[in-house]
């Protein structure tokens, strides 16, 4: 092999080569919906659970795509779902995020429910959604009720086996039923024997019932009339208590009084422990008398005054 043919043969190979990266490049991001020139922007959004979501699966306004997923975090009380949006979409921020189905497979999508806020969404804010039970998840309740139903049916099965299936409960049952009408039979009896006195029971107590309503009316026409006595008597128990209370208020001032006049203090106190001065007053007394009457003698005035 010549060098010119050589040299042709590695030029062959590089542009195979980059050929082939092209294509494959082009393939990647025709798989990724990726269209030369647009723009996005981000949107976190949390949830409280995201099903079967995962990156890549569409993100869609009145199913229009608008974007897609471009990441989800496990956070520690709930996942954080990063959405890529083009630019060219405008969303209001009072907008509602839902995790929805797309198919019976379990295919996940975001779904956008438009707001009627004049504000757009924000890069820097972190919006809240809301998971919706898809398909998948709803059959495999479906499935798990279908198994506690299967469970159910054998537990029935086996009480019904160990009770109704068993000929001992049959008789038992047969001798109940027995009983019962034996019992209904014998109660008719008695009731078509005792039909007077029964219905003469029955209106004695309806007259009792009667008499009852009439006298429960008359104590309730007479409660007013209770209830003033028993506020009279309210008013004199206050009325007596403060009276008790004057009289206590008194007595103690009386007291206070004698004990002032026992101990000698004051005229009247004075008057009664001393006896000096009782003396001085019969004394002036006599003194007084004699004055008065030579004063009388001397304008020729007989009297007999005794004091």
């Amino acid at each position: 092999m010549t060098f010119e043919e050589e040299a042709k043969q590695k030029v062959l190979v590089t542009l195979i080569i980059i050929v082939s990266v092209v294509i494959l490049t082009l393939s990647i991001l025709f798989l990724k919906n990726y269209k030369p020139g647009e723009d996005f922007y981000i949107i976190n959004v949390s949830f409280k659970n995201v099903g079967t979501l995962t990156v890549g699966d569409p993100v869609r306004v009145s199913g229009v795509k608008v974007g897609k997923v471009d990441g989800i975090k496990l956070r520690y009380k709930d996942v954080l779902v990063t959405l890529k949006i083009n630019s060219k979409y405008k969303i209001p921020d009072d907008s509602k995020f839902y995790v929805e189905s797309m198919g019976i497979m379990g295919e996940r999508m975001i779904s956008i429910e438009l707001g009627n806020s004049e504000n757009y969404l924000d890069p820097k804010k972190e919006y809240s959604g809301i998971y919706h039970t898809g398909i998948g998840e709803a059959l495999g309740s479906i499935g798990f009720l279908i198994d506690k139903v299967d469970t159910l049916l054998v537990l029935v099965k086996k009480v019904l086996d160990s009770t109704v299936a068993k000929e001992e409960f049959s008789n038992n049952f047969s001798k109940i039923i027995d009983n019962l009408t034996y019992t209904s039979e014998n109660l008719n009896n008695i009731l078509s024997t005792n039909k007077r006195r029964i219905n003469r029971i029955i209106v004695n107590t309806d007259k009792s019932v009667r008499d009852l309503r009439l006298l429960l009316t008359q104590l309730n026409s007479k409660m007013d009339n209770i209830m003033n006595i028993i506020s009279n008597l309210d008013t004199i128990t206050t009325d007596t208590k403060e009276l008790m209370s004057s009289a206590k208020s008194i007595s103690s001032s009386l007291d206070s009084i004698l004990t002032y006049i026992n101990s000698g203090e004051g005229t009247v106190g004075k008057l009664v422990k001393d006896d000096s001065l009782y003396y001085d007053i019969l004394e002036l007394k006599s003194k007084v008398d004699s004055l008065l009457y030579y004063y009388l003698d001397s304008k020729g005035i007989k009297v007999r005054l005794r004091l």
